[in-house]
């Protein structure tokens, strides 16, 4: 029993170069043209197709955004709950589109707005981003209380907690969520024209 014991405790003990208790003395080193994630310069036909893709998002999402608010606004009924995460939806999902212009010019000619619109863009697509994902889940679990609960779930409770919980979803949406838009830094322009020549 204590020889057991004994060859744990030096298993245990044992001094390895390698650990990570240790400096590690290895002697491998990084070689950055190996990189399986480095970015890639990509052709101009996917230059121009991802411009084009941008662009006419924009020129869809915009006007149908606006459409839908403007519906879902003018009703001189009382909004129900899933009409009330419908019209955020329909913000958070504008103002993604609004960035998409920015997106497509930097496709095109690398980064030329500068730092701060570069951040601020960047933190306005993740929050519209997931926003959006929440008002989706919103919209999902309202719909289950009005099919499965109707007899439960009240209308005027259901609608006092839809205006409590888009306040929250924008709130959470509206801080930075994690700092990778905000540790965004600009790198030199690369084009697609610099790639052809």
């Amino acid at each position: 029993m204590t020889e057991l014991k004994d060859s744990y405790v030096e298993d245990y003990y044992y001094d390895s170069p390698n650990d990570s208790y240790y400096i590690n003395i290895t002697s491998f080193v990084l070689n950055s043209n190996t990189f399986s994630c480095a970015a890639q310069p990509l052709y101009t036909s996917a230059v121009i197709s991802l411009c084009v893709l941008h662009i006419a998002i924009f020129l869809l999402a915009v006007p149908g955004n606006l459409l839908v608010g403007l519906v879902i606004g003018s009703s001189h009924q009382s909004l129900t709950p899933s009409d009330v995460y419908l019209f955020h939806l329909t913000v958070a999902d504008g103002l993604l589109a609004l960035t998409l212009p920015f997106w497509a010019a930097a496709t095109l000619h690398g980064w030329i707005f500068g730092d701060f619109l570069c951040k601020f863009l960047s933190l306005v697509t993740e929050a519209s981003f997931y926003t959006s994902i929440l008002f989706l889940v919103c919209i999902s679990v309202d719909r289950y209380l009005v099919i499965v609960r109707s007899a439960k779930s009240r209308k005027d409770r259901r609608r006092a907690c839809s205006w409590v919980a888009c306040t929250f979803i924008w709130a959470l949406g509206g801080r930075p969520l994690s700092p990778r838009p905000l540790q965004r830094r600009l790198h030199a322009p690369r084009r697609w024209s610099d790639e052809v020549r």
